[in-house]
Formats: structure tokens, sequence, C-alpha cells
């Protein structure tokens, strides 16, 4: 029997314990295409979670918590000592 590793209630409290956290965040776009940038997350909602990207033509990504479980989006803490 496979072992169950995260849900989506666990993916839901994953994000909301990370929201306002300077993040850098790994995007997988499809075919080979990752991009990673920073960002933080502004809002969480029932379906979905808003990422704010700084520094990047776009300002603002929509994620669902499936997209956190499939492995398409990938968050790391930044370290704020400098």
């Amino acid at each position: 029997m496979r072992k169950k590793t995260m849900d989506v209630s666990l993916a839901k409290k994953k994000v909301e314990s990370l929201v306002g956290l300077d993040l850098t965040i790994r995007y997988n776009k499809g075919r080979n295409r990752i991009v990673y940038f920073d960002g933080k997350i502004s809002e969480f909602h029932n379906n979905v979670f808003i990422i704010t990207v700084t520094d990047q033509i776009f300002d603002r990504i929509s994620c669902s918590y499936t997209d956190l479980l499939c492995g398409d989006v990938a968050f790391k803490i930044k370290n704020s000592s400098k």
C-alpha cells in the first residue's frame, strides 16, 4: 500500500502558514519550462491562493492547491538575515 504524503487539507494549512512571508517560488510552466521568482502569498481562498510577485512583468499568479500537490508550485522561505 502506498504511503499518503499530503492531501488538499494539509496543502491549505501549509499555504495558510506561509501567508505574508518572503518566499522563493518555483513555478513549472510545462514542457520543461521552470521559472523561479520572489514573492509572497497575499490571499488564500477555498480553491485557490494568490501569489504577489516582485520584480517581474506580471504582478500576480493564482494557483490551486492541487498545483502544490502535483509539484507544479513549490515554496522556499527566504532568509531575512542579510
